[in-house]
């Protein structure tokens, strides 16, 4: 026979009797503000072993209803024989409660300040009409969690009490591995977390869970968009410091983070410190909107990688941020800071889609972004930036050690980078390499290394001011763009700086439908562009320049200041104000271009083309983000980083960028590998609406900033009709839907730009020499690894007084042949296959202390050559040193079927030129030069303003038919303008 348990009985019956004898108008607990309506008959619960830890007799719980709402009853408490009996003294009705924690009072000793011990429950209790009450969930003894941790039953956490215990299961080396990937967790409540930090260390505050790198928090962890407020830890010389400080293939999703107060030295954020990765696996860290606010990420002197929700990922670690938002959480440290992420170790991956940054973030040295500070391979699609940005503000330029590098809107500094449809709208300031969206993507300190990016459908509203490689898109690159805009102001301060509307300081840029309306400063600048300051290699097409210009430079142009050999630049217009108070080559589109015998070595920068293959060959497969706009999104980048190898006609380098692009089941496989299907169909579905969003008002401010530009009062010489510059931005939106219509489209636009440039060669003695040239450039410069800010392989362990960095954040690259190959790859080069074509300039200019200075470019190198070039711009200077189209012209240069109508121009051509110019079919308006003698040269032509709007007047020019490359509207005052672009046309290869 069953021993009858008589002292549990007796308690119950004392209870009961209890609770019958009371007055039945005793108060209430209420919920605060409302009045309590969950008041009923029962009194007694039961439970046993969620409270076997719990030993204090009075105590006041805090449950949820069914409708959420939180109230609260006191009680007694007693334990006997394995059970605790909870006497409400206020009962409740019939329901489903889910009970969060119990609180109850402690006095350690007389006289002292009464503390209160959370202790966490988190099981749901049933309340039945029969006065019973059931306890509905399991409890696992092991995690001391109610829930068995799976997906349909996750372990509950209500309390901060429970976030403690999974801190001693994932601190214990011997439990560490009862947390599995497919752990799940959810909170069912907010919690305040300050009371918790103080229990960890009353100096140091919270201890993390996952507090070394070995010890990882694994698992799916859902916040239910409950929040976690008042997090602090001031461990200012240790790692890790977070809410969960290491973790390893872990998704954390719908988490508010309030008011946290982080001080760490490594690995320094809100939410997560380091994401690892086992050895040289893939592991991935995912967070899903995941918001913080308020309070402050600081990490110390000398620190690296601090975000405002992830400090760093670790070498070979992937990590995902989907719809994560700092709203106000400041970020600041030494090394690699940004607004949500850190840094990014060597070999890392990440990728951020649909996320916002709105605080401000500031780095002592190199790595400072909206969105993340410095890392190596990054993939951005859908994000902003408001927060003002600032880098290097400890920097003083003298000691390269410590680097002042990368400071950007959405990243500071990248190895392989790719950022679409994303805005900036903060300011931004540093010190080298500072950009609206990318600061740099410079390879340690070497300034002769970049790697690549690609900027898609993006724009940049913020003032972005820097020393130098200052631009309104982009600091520094190996760069390539498409429908990208810049309004902010763009300031360079340093000697022999760079800068530029949308980017400053480029080895490669491919820029195709680039727009910039900022204002552009550089007061002791080497090159100074309205879109480019400086590039050695480029294909510049359908760009504009609104903006003015205000610079004293060495270069200085409104599309690109300094522009070396194998520069195409074709449909590309400037109405900005170029002045430019220095003594060197000036014009409307381009300040000097060609042959770099004479630049300076900070000139010559190295065209890593070999980067790409090499990266991707030991990254393995990049994996790409959900959704099918993503998938477009990344083989649209494939394609495009593809055409820049094309387009620069160096298929030796063999870089085939589709391997970006992501086979499907490696993706479900991968990063979202522990979302439900219908999560992940939600997420393809937003993010697919996020991008057509951006990507179309990208497309429609564009289309207004030009729309809305009208030429500036009295630029045109009397009696021409300013209405032709709406004709030419009409023919400019034609030949942008041509290249968007189709692929096709903008493979012929690309493959023209490479056609046009070999035809050229035909025309330059040693082409055969280029080509060997070229290739020795790339085999002087193969990068294996690269990033801005690339952080030693493995976390330093908690307590080490400062983080290990490689030589101050520099990069580890391998250099096959050195430097001196690549110099020599960039001067042994005599000759120039350079052509600008079908450009216009509608701006004004002033260069009076320099005697290079024309409408389209103030100074071609040999053999480079101008065709179906416009000037409809005025000089406002006194110099008569100036040519209506080019200022100075080297040996074998080459101008055709170009026009000049431009108002006070000391010559309607060139002012000087070398030996043997190649000259055809040039006219200008004969009011403006009533001295010269046509009859004099038989290239060169003045027209009446009634010849001027006469298509018959221009004798071998391709004029007003269907497709032509001019068209003039033959009214009074009108002159011809561009039409179609060449490389709208279809050319047969002979293949």
């Amino acid at each position: 026979m069953r021993k009858a348990n008589w002292p549990f009985y007796l308690y119950s019956l004392c209870a009961i009797l209890l609770f019958a004898c009371q007055d039945d108008n005793d108060p209430e607990i209420t919920p605060s503000g409302n009045e309590d309506t969950f008041v009923g008959a029962q009194h007694v619960i039961t439970l046993r072993d969620e409270t076997e830890d719990f030993r204090y007799s009075g105590f006041t719980c805090t449950m949820s209803t069914e409708d959420g709402t939180i109230i609260t009853r006191k009680g007694e408490h007693i334990r006997m024989e394995g059970k605790s009996i909870l006497t409400l003294d206020t009962g409740l009705k019939k329901g489903i409660y889910r009970f969060l924690y119990l609180t109850t009072p402690i006095v350690a000793e007389a006289g002292a300040d009464t503390t209160w011990l959370e202790y966490g429950l988190g099981c749901r209790v049933e309340i039945s009409e029969v006065d019973t009450a059931r306890v509905l969930d399991l409890y696992n003894k092991a995690m001391k969690l109610s829930g068995s941790g799976t997906e349909e039953d996750p372990f509950i956490i209500s309390s901060s009490d429970h976030l403690k215990r999974i801190r001693n299961v994932a601190n214990d080396q011997t439990k560490n591995n009862l947390l599995l990937p497919q752990t799940h967790f959810s909170q069912t409540a907010d919690i305040d977390m300050d009371k918790a930090s103080w229990d960890s260390d009353h100096e140091f505050g919270w201890l993390s869970i996952g507090n070394l790198p070995n010890n990882p928090f694994r698992g799916i962890y859902n916040g239910n968009g409950h929040t976690i407020k008042n997090l602090w830890a001031k461990r200012e010389n240790s790692a890790g410091i977070a809410l969960f400080g290491y973790t390893e293939k872990a998704i954390l999703k719908n988490i508010r983070i309030e008011n946290p107060r982080m001080e760490g030295n490594f690995a320094v954020g809100a939410l997560v410190g380091g994401a690892v990765s086992a050895g040289d696996n893939r592991d991935k860290t995912s967070l899903f909107n995941c918001t913080t606010r308020e309070g402050y990420i600081a990490a110390s002197d000398g620190s690296v990688g601090a975000g405002g929700l992830v400090g760093e990922v670790d070498t070979y670690g992937m990590i995902l941020l989907d719809s994560c938002v700092n709203v106000s959480t400041t970020v600041s440290g030494a090394y690699g800071i940004g607004g949500l992420l850190g840094v990014g170790s060597l070999y890392s991956q990440s990728y951020l889609q649909r996320c916002e940054n709105h605080a401000a973030i500031t780095s002592d040295y190199t790595g400072a972004g909206g969105l993340v500070g410095s890392v190596d391979s990054l993939f951005v699609v859908g994000c902003l930036n408001t927060g003002d940005i600032t880098g290097a503000r400890a920097y003083n330029g003298t000691d390269e050690s410590q680097g002042g590098f990368g400071t950007g809107g959405i990243a500071g500094g990248t190895g392989v980078s790719y950022i679409y449809a994303s805005y900036n709208r903060g300011n931004i300031s540093g010190h080298t390499g500072v950009g609206g969206l990318i600061g740099s993507t410079r390879l340690g300190s070497d300034e002769l290394l970049f790697n690549n990016t690609l900027v898609k459908s993006c724009g940049n509203t913020g003032h972005v001011d820097g020393e130098s490689a200052v631009g309104g898109i982009c600091g520094e690159a190996q760069f390539g763009c498409y429908a990208v805009y810049n309004t902010g102001e763009v300031t360079a301060h340093a000697q022999n700086s760079y800068v530029g509307g949308i980017v400053g300081n480029s080895s490669i840029a491919v820029v195709h439908n680039a727009l910039n309306t900022g204002k552009v400063s550089g007061q002791n600048a080497e090159s100074a562009g309205g879109v480019i300051g400086k590039t050695t290699w480029g294909a510049i097409f359908a760009t504009q320049n609104f903006g003015d210009m205000n610079v004293n430079a060495n270069y200085a142009g409104g599309i690109i200041g300094l522009a070396g050999n194998y520069t195409m630049i074709n449909y590309c217009c400037n109405t900005g104000f170029i002045q430019n108070g220095g003594k060197g080559p000036t014009g409307g589109l381009v300040g000097e271009i060609g042959d770099p015998r004479e630049w300076s070595a900070m000139n010559i920068v190295s065209c890593v083309l070999g980067s790409v293959e090499c990266v991707l060959g030991l990254l393995g497969p990049v994996i790409a983000v959900t959704g099918e706009a993503l998938e477009k999104a990344t083989t649209t980048a494939g394609k495009v980083f593809g055409e820049l190898v094309h387009v620069l006609h160096m298929a030796e380098t063999g870089a085939d960028w589709l391997l970006v692009i992501t086979d499907k089941v490696i993706l479900r496989e991968g990063i979202v590998e522990m979302l439900t299907e219908k999560e992940t169909e939600l997420l393809q579905a937003s993010l697919d609406a996020k991008v057509s969003e951006i990507d179309t008002s990208v497309k429609t401010e564009m289309e207004s900033l030009r729309g809305g530009l009208s030429l500036a009062a009295g630029l045109l010489p009397s009696g021409l009709d300013a209405g032709t510059l709406p004709a030419y931005m009409g023919n400019l939106s034609k030949v942008l839907t041509f290249y968007e219509t189709s692929d096709d489209n903008n493979a012929t636009i690309n493959y023209n730009i490479n056609h046009k440039r070999e035809e050229r060669y035909e025309h330059i003695e040693h082409s055969k020499h280029i080509q060997e040239i070229v290739q020795k450039v790339i085999a002087g410069a193969c990068i294996c690894v690269a990033a801005t800010a690339a952080v030693a392989s493995g976390f330093v362990t908690g307590g080490t007084s400062t983080a290990i960095a490689l030589t101050a954040i520099g990069s580890v690259a391998t250099i096959i042949g050195g430097a001196n190959a690549i110099i020599e790859g960039a001067t042994d080069y005599q000759n120039n296959a350079v052509i600008i074509s079908q450009c216009v300039n509608m701006g004004k200019v002033r260069a009076d202390n320099s005697d290079r200075v024309g409408g389209i470019a103030g100074h071609l190198q040999q053999y480079c050559l101008v065709k179906d070039c416009l000037n409809a711009g005025s000089y406002e200077g006194s110099s008569r040193k100036t040519g209506g189209i080019i200022g100075r012209g080297d040996s074998r240069f080459g101008m055709d079927r170009c026009l000049s109508v431009g108002n006070r121009w000391g010559d309607p051509m060139e002012h000087s030129s070398g030996d043997f110019p190649e000259h055809s079919d040039l006219y200008y308006y004969d009011t403006l030069y009533p001295g010269i003698d046509d009859n004099s040269v038989n290239y060169l032509r003045g027209l009446s303003i009634d010849e001027l709007k006469n298509p018959g007047s221009y004798r071998n020019w391709d004029i007003n038919g269907a497709n032509s490359r001019w068209h003039v509207t033959e009214s009074a005052g009108h002159f011809p303008v561009p039409h179609h672009s060449e490389m709208e046309e279809a050319i047969d290869d002979g293949n």
